[in-house]
C-alpha cells in the first residue's frame, strides 16, 4: 500500500459531471491575478515560461488536437455532439451561370459562397466533414471492441470537474485550482475502484513512445494532480491512474496503460514545484522568461550537453 502523499489542497469538491471542455476552460479571471483558476495544462504551460504564459500563450491548434477533441466528445459526452458540432453536407446546390441551366449538386467546397454562408450560420459549433465523422465513429467502435476498455467505460462517470484551493506553505497564498477527470470508475468496482483514467489520442501507442509522451507532455503531473485533487474532495484514497490510448489513424489501434508509482511521484514533484513557482510569481510580480537562472555569460545562457550526449560522443 502506498503512503498517503502530503496534500496542500483544501476546500476540494466535485463541482459536476459531464462537463464539456469548453465550459471547463472558459476563463474565470485574467492571468496573473489571484482569481485565475489554475488547471494542469495551464500549470504546465506556465512552467515552461512564466512570462510567455502571462502574455497569453496558448498551444497552437493542430489537426491532431482537433481529432482528439472530436473523439473526446464522441467517447465521453456523446449527447453533447449536436450542440458542439455541425456536420457539413456532402454536396451543395450550384446554379450555373448559363440562363435556364438546371441546379446541380457539387461536392462541398468551403470556398463556395453557399458553403461559407452555411458554415457562418453554425454559430458556436465546430464544422466536421462527413468523412471525418465516419472515421471517428469507426475509431469509437474499435475502442469499444477492447473488452477491458469497454468495462472501464461502462463503470465510469465521465468528465468529472473538481475545484479546490492550493495553500502555498512559503508565500501563504491561496490559489484556486481545478481538474477535469475523463473517467471516474465507481469506487465500489472491485477492479477499477481505486483508479482514475484519462482518454488520449496519439500517433504511436507503443510502450516506449508512450513513456516519452507521458514525461514530455506532463501526463505524469496530470495523473498525480488529478489523484490528489480527487482524494482531497472524496477521501477515497485512490492510488492508480490509467490511460486509455488510441492511435489517430486506421486501424485505430488502442492500448491500455497504467502509470507506475515512480511516474506518479515524478508528476507530483512537477505539479507541486510549478504551483510553488507560480505563487512566487504572484507574490513578487516577477515572471521570468527563458533566460533567467542557470549558467550565463554577460546575460547569455550557456547551452551544455546532456549526460547521454557525452556518452554518445
Amino acid at each position: 500500500m502506498r503512503d498517503e502523499p502530503l496534500s496542500y489542497f483544501v476546500e476540494a469538491k466535485i463541482e459536476g459531471r459531464n462537463q464539456t471542455a469548453a465550459e471547463y476552460h472558459a476563463p474565470k479571471a485574467e492571468r496573473g491575478g489571484p482569481g485565475f483558476v489554475m488547471s494542469r495544462s495551464s500549470l504546465m504551460d506556465f512552467a515552461l515560461n512564466p512570462r510567455k504564459w502571462l502574455k497569453g500563450y496558448t498551444r497552437k491548434r493542430t489537426e491532431d488536437m482537433d481529432w482528439g477533441s472530436l473523439m473526446d466528445v464522441l467517447v465521453l459526452t456523446p449527447l453533447e455532439f449536436e450542440k458542439l458540432y455541425a456536420v457539413a453536407p456532402a454536396t451543395y446546390p450550384f446554379t450555373p451561370a448559363k440562363k435556364g441551366a438546371a441546379v446541380i449538386e457539387k461536392p462541398w467546397n468551403r470556398n463556395a459562397t453557399y458553403c461559407q454562408e452555411w458554415e457562418e450560420a453554425q454559430i458556436g459549433r465546430e464544422i466536421v466533414k462527413n468523412e471525418r465523422l465516419a472515421s471517428a465513429k469507426a475509431a469509437v467502435k474499435c475502442l469499444g471492441d477492447d473488452l477491458q476498455i469497454a468495462d472501464l467505460l461502462r463503470c465510469s462517470k465521465r468528465q468529472v470537474c473538481i475545484r479546490a484551493v492550493y495553500e502555498d506553505p512559503e508565500t501563504e497564498l491561496r490559489v484556486p485550482v481545478q481538474c477535469l477527470i475523463d473517467l471516474e470508475p465507481a469506487h465500489e468496482d472491485k477492479r477499477f475502484g481505486m483508479t482514475l483514467a484519462d482518454f488520449k489520442t496519439c500517433e504511436n501507442a507503443s510502450v516506449r513512445s508512450w513513456e516519452n509522451a507521458v514525461f514530455n507532455n506532463g501526463y505524469d503531473a496530470q495523473g498525480a494532480m488529478y489523484l490528489d485533487l480527487h482524494n482531497a474532495a472524496t477521501g477515497q484514497g485512490r492510488t492508480d491512474f490509467l490511460h486509455v490510448v488510441q492511435e489517430s489513424y486506421a486501424p485505430w489501434e488502442s492500448a491500455r496503460r497504467i502509470l507506475s508509482s515512480e511516474f506518479i511521484e515524478i508528476g507530483r514533484m512537477k505539479y507541486q514545484e510549478a504551483l510553488r513557482r507560480y505563487c512566487q510569481c504572484l507574490k513578487t510580480g516577477n515572471w521570468p522568461g527563458y533566460d533567467e537562472g542557470g549558467r550565463a555569460w554577460n546575460g547569455w545562457r550557456f547551452i551544455e550537453p546532456l549526460p547521454w550526449m557525452l556518452n554518445a560522443a
